[in-house]
């Protein structure tokens, strides 16, 4: 059955994140732009999110589109030698997808209070596409380029859906039960990181720090556990575990 393009996200930020993170741990987290901006057009931005892990191969980049540009999705990337648009910060570039997206979509005008970002909006026949499935020969001339976008997206669910246990209800006495812990799914830290010794006695540790965005790899794609953490790094590990114990649902 077809995927439509509108509709609520099913994956949360929080899965995102972990699944982009396990193939590309220095990648930058814009997963929580994805689902709000999405929510904002009525688009799936959880598989929106997974469009751009294909466009930019998991935000390593490699093709004509560059970093820099802020393109996630290879907007204006037309062929030949032609790089496609570029946006003045990543949150713009993220917005101006989901607008090419609600435009392929959906024959609505644009919603209340927003500003047209995407330079080929009006380039689209409204409406034309309104699954993913769709988007083939049309978003990009590649063969099944919606199925694999899909194919991301399955493998997403299949791999992070325990990640995120879901909201617990109030007990009778007004109080709400503890979160359990997210179960341990993803890839082995010692697959991913060459200097965490799997037989370590902190490997456990990590592993799960790892699991819940708390702490993540170097841009060496190695953990470096018996360095030492400046300041900054802890703040940013202190918030990374605030947004995972309070905000697991976004």
């Amino acid at each position: 059955m077809p995927t439509p393009i509108m509709g609520q996200p099913v994956a949360t930020a929080f899965q995102l994140r972990n699944y982009l993170h396990q193939v590309n741990p220095s990648a930058p987290d814009y997963s929580s732009w994805y689902i709000t901006i999405g929510r904002k057009y009525g688009v799936r931005g959880d598989i929106a999110f997974c469009q751009s892990i294909l466009e930019t191969n998991y935000w390593r980049f490699g093709g004509l589109v560059l970093p820099e540009q802020n393109n996630f999705a290879g907007i204006g990337a037309v062929g030949g030698t032609e790089r496609g648009a570029v946006f003045p910060t990543p949150q713009a570039g993220i917005e101006a997808q989901i607008q090419h997206l609600y435009a392929y979509a959906s024959s609505l005008p644009l919603p209340a209070n927003t500003v047209q970002l995407d330079p080929r909006f009006t380039l689209v026949t409204r409406g034309v596409a309104p699954t993913w499935e769709s988007l083939t020969g049309r978003w990009a001339t590649g063969a099944n380029y919606g199925e694999k976008i899909l194919a991301i997206y399955n493998d997403l669910i299949a791999t992070q859906g325990a990640l995120n246990p879901p909201s617990q209800p109030s007990d009778n006495t007004g109080t709400t039960p503890a979160t359990p812990t997210p179960p341990n799914t993803s890839v082995p830290v010692s697959q991913r990181f060459a200097d965490v010794d799997p037989n370590a006695w902190y490997t456990p540790y990590v592993q799960r720090i790892v699991d819940l965005g708390v702490m993540r790899g170097e841009s060496d794609n190695q953990f470096h556990p018996n360095d030492t953490a400046t300041r900054a790094e802890l703040a940013v590990a202190l918030y990374n575990l605030y947004q995972s114990l309070n905000k697991p649902n976004q």
